[in-house]
Protein backbone atom coordinates (compact mmCIF):
# COMPACT_ATOMS: atom_id res chain seq x y z
CA UNK A 1 0.00 0.00 0.00
CA UNK A 2 1.84 3.04 -1.18
CA UNK A 3 0.97 6.43 0.15
CA UNK A 4 -0.70 8.60 -2.45
CA UNK A 5 0.91 12.11 -1.67
CA UNK A 6 3.16 13.47 -3.86
CA UNK A 7 6.98 13.32 -2.92
CA UNK A 8 5.84 10.69 -0.05
CA UNK A 9 7.90 7.37 -0.54
CA UNK A 10 5.59 5.88 2.57
CA UNK A 11 4.98 2.07 1.68
CA UNK A 12 2.91 -0.39 4.09
CA UNK A 13 2.22 -3.86 4.24
CA UNK A 14 -0.72 -3.45 5.97
CA UNK A 15 -3.71 -1.19 4.60
CA UNK A 16 -4.65 -0.04 8.46
CA UNK A 17 -0.64 1.32 8.35
CA UNK A 18 -1.50 3.35 5.56
CA UNK A 19 -4.66 4.83 7.27
CA UNK A 20 -2.69 5.76 10.28
CA UNK A 21 0.35 7.01 8.29
CA UNK A 22 -2.40 9.53 6.34
CA UNK A 23 -3.21 11.40 9.23
CA UNK A 24 -0.01 12.88 9.12
CA UNK A 25 -0.84 14.29 5.99
CA UNK A 26 -4.35 15.60 6.88
CA UNK A 27 -3.67 16.83 9.74
CA UNK A 28 -6.61 14.64 11.58
CA UNK A 29 -5.85 13.94 15.37
CA UNK A 30 -9.06 11.62 16.29
CA UNK A 31 -7.49 10.59 19.54
CA UNK A 32 -8.59 12.85 22.36
CA UNK A 33 -7.99 13.80 26.26
CA UNK A 34 -10.94 13.09 27.75
CA UNK A 35 -9.93 14.68 31.34
CA UNK A 36 -11.96 18.04 31.87
CA UNK A 37 -10.41 20.86 30.91
CA UNK A 38 -7.66 19.41 28.45
CA UNK A 39 -8.37 19.96 25.00
CA UNK A 40 -5.35 17.96 23.89
CA UNK A 41 -5.50 15.71 20.70
CA UNK A 42 -3.17 13.37 18.94
CA UNK A 43 -2.99 11.80 15.66
CA UNK A 44 -1.81 8.32 17.04
CA UNK A 45 -3.39 6.16 20.42
CA UNK A 46 0.07 5.64 21.61
CA UNK A 47 0.64 9.27 21.62
CA UNK A 48 -2.08 9.94 23.69
CA UNK A 49 -1.26 7.24 25.69
CA UNK A 50 1.98 9.57 26.82
CA UNK A 51 0.19 11.82 27.49
CA UNK A 52 -2.06 10.51 29.86
CA UNK A 53 0.63 9.99 31.89
CA UNK A 54 0.67 13.50 32.81
CA UNK A 55 -2.77 13.15 33.97
CA UNK A 56 -1.93 9.82 36.01
CA UNK A 57 1.50 10.58 36.81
Amino acid sequence: HECPVSGCSGSFSKRANLKQHMLKHTGELPFACEYENCDKRYNTRNRLKVHMRQHTG
